[in-house]
């Protein structure tokens, strides 16, 4: 039965993908395409799109990766299968974002050769925000220390203290909640020195967060407060709303 042997392709592909075994995961899931080709329905066909975009992922190979996806998402949406349209769309965004990843890391080698300051701090700021859209928060934490550290090279203070709230923030994503506090407490202090009122909002805002987490609720109360007297000031509702939701919860 060629529809079984499809089947038990797909099940060694998966089990494959799962031990990190993504080359022969890759060519479990193509011959479970192939014949699911052949002899299957559409909500299999849709699933055998789905499992191989997924294993040529982890292989690296993003085109071919979208290619299937693509194919993934036309059967979703012909199906009315709204749950496989968003699966789609996802596995489409982070191919799409690895394929980015690659392309600015030619640039940043360009960037490196040239000693183009502001070149290599404009590519590693995005391949931050690259690898935090992907979860790759460790990842994302190295480059917010390179783009650090050419802001203090530079003596650039508003770069200096975003990229370490970038570089707070994705510390807290890590579970590393003293770390984060311990940087955003920085740059508080930098914010105020320049009397960069927007930048406090996020700086308290995050605090709030990694205070709560830590049940340190007096510090986070404080924050808030903080947080509702610039809203108040500058005229900030969205900013007040969040300052009085935030006090109203501890």
């Amino acid at each position: 039965d060629q529809w079984m042997e499809g089947r038990a392709y797909g099940h060694l592909g998966k089990v494959s993908h799962l031990l990190g075994e993504y080359q022969r995961a890759v060519e479990m899931q193509e011959k479970h395409l192939e014949i699911t080709l052949k002899f299957g329905g559409r909500a299999g066909l849709m699933m055998a799109y789905s499992c191989l975009g997924q294993a040529y992922i982890s292989l690296g190979e993003y085109t071919k990766a979208i290619e299937m996806h693509e194919k993934h998402l036309v059967v979703a949406l012909e199906m009315g299968d709204q749950g496989q349209q968003q699966a789609a769309k996802s596995f489409l965004e982070i191919a799409y974002t690895w394929t980015s990843i690659g392309k600015l890391k030619r640039d940043l080698e360009i960037a490196l050769e040239s000693g183009d300051q502001e070149g290599k701090r404009a590519v590693y700021e995005q391949l931050g925000s690259m690898y935090s859209l992907l979860e790759e928060h460790r990842k994302a934490v190295d480059m917010y220390e390179k783009v650090l550290e050419i802001a203090l090279e530079t003596g650039d203070r508003i770069c200096e203290v975003t990229a370490s709230m970038n570089m707070g923030i994705s510390y807290g994503r890590l579970g590393e909640n003293r770390r984060e506090i311990e940087i955003l407490e920085k740059c508080q202090e930098i914010a105020l020195e320049l009397g960069n009122r927007s930048m406090l909002m996020i700086i308290y805002d995050r605090l709030d967060m990694s205070y709560t987490s830590l049940g340190e609720y007096r510090r986070a109360i404080a924050t808030n407060e903080n947080r509702l007297e610039i809203a108040l000031e500058t005229g900030d509702r969205g900013e007040e709303i969040g300052a009085y939701r935030g006090l109203g919860a501890k």
